[in-house]
């Protein structure tokens, strides 16, 4: 500090200390100057969340939890907050900040409840929104008001979201005009799919794009697949597994158990996953042995 710049206390004084009773009119000054831009968005979250409903549930089994976060996003939803994370034209208000401040605040009474929200309205809607057509845009107030769930699906089991190498092709069949969407083997599963064990009825699915002629992938493209219909049955041809690996060209015919490997058509059980198949499901990626142990 500069001599010019520098103030002398007087001899004797030193400077002054704060009070010993805390302020209530700084504090709350001081909580809007941390709460920022977004404080009033902050603050109407806070009172929503003051409330018996939201408190954590420990305890509850997988299906019973997965119905009660459910339950807490439609609470969420009736609030608007996540229409800050779409367009005008499309039921939104364009204000992605408000919508992930509110997303934040979510995360401080249930983080089940924000990753849920995430999926939808971020990682599905945000898909839906930004990588579609026109035909598309009809879909996007469904996902606002949750009449229509969706799941991401990007990760893949070998390689995680090394995306440029996303194994999963989409190959554009002249004949039918339609998309055939397939992971050809155990390392193209996809994998860490938020909202597919239970509610998801759409996936926004990541994979090579490949046309008639041309053997050379065009590149990650994006594409909407149902993989259940209205009353929440699979669609043909979707496996969807929580913890479970199914063997390339296996044929699902019926629910299959948590946390097995199952092959064959029609497609059994083979034996229950173990640690040592995270070895053989990586082996063309190498990890550390001793985290196999």
């Amino acid at each position: 500090m500069d001599n010019d710049t520098r103030q002398e206390l007087p001899a004797g004084r030193g400077p002054e200390t704060l009070p010993a009773t805390p302020d209530p009119a700084v504090a709350a000054q001081f909580q809007e100057l941390l709460d920022g831009r977004w404080a009033e968005d902050r603050n109407r979250i806070r009172e929503f969340l003051d409330d018996e409903f939201f408190r954590p549930q420990v305890g509850l089994p997988i299906g019973e939890a997965r119905e009660a976060v459910l339950e807490r996003l439609d609470r969420m939803r009736a609030t608007g907050m996540q229409r800050g994370a779409f367009g005008a034209d499309h039921g939104g208000t364009g204000d992605t900040g408000a919508t992930l401040t509110g997303m934040e605040m979510i995360g401080h009474a249930d983080l089940g409840v924000m990753v849920k929200s995430g999926v939808q309205w971020g990682l599905f809607g945000g898909a839906v929104e930004a990588l579609g057509t026109e035909r598309h845009m009809h879909l996007v107030p469904q996902i606002i008001d949750l009449e229509l769930l969706g799941c991401f699906a990007m990760t893949e089991r070998g390689h995680g979201s090394d995306v440029q190498n996303l194994e999963t092709t989409i190959t554009y069949d002249k004949e039918s005009g339609e998309f055939v969407v397939n992971s050809p083997g155990l390392s193209a599963e996809k994998t860490y799919i938020g909202n597919a064990a239970r509610h998801g009825r759409m996936a926004a699915v990541f994979g090579q794009l490949h046309t008639p002629g041309s053997d050379e992938s065009h590149g990650v493209h994006c594409v909407l697949v149902p993989v259940r219909d209205a009353d929440g049955n699979a669609m043909p041809g979707v496996t969807i597994g929580d913890n479970v690996v199914v063997g390339a060209g296996s044929v699902v015919t019926k629910d299959l158990p948590d946390n097995v490997v199952a092959v064959g058509n029609p497609c059994r059980v083979l034996r229950p996953i173990s640690d040592n198949d995270r070895e053989y499901y990586f082996k063309q990626h190498p990890i550390d042995p001793a985290l196999l142990r």
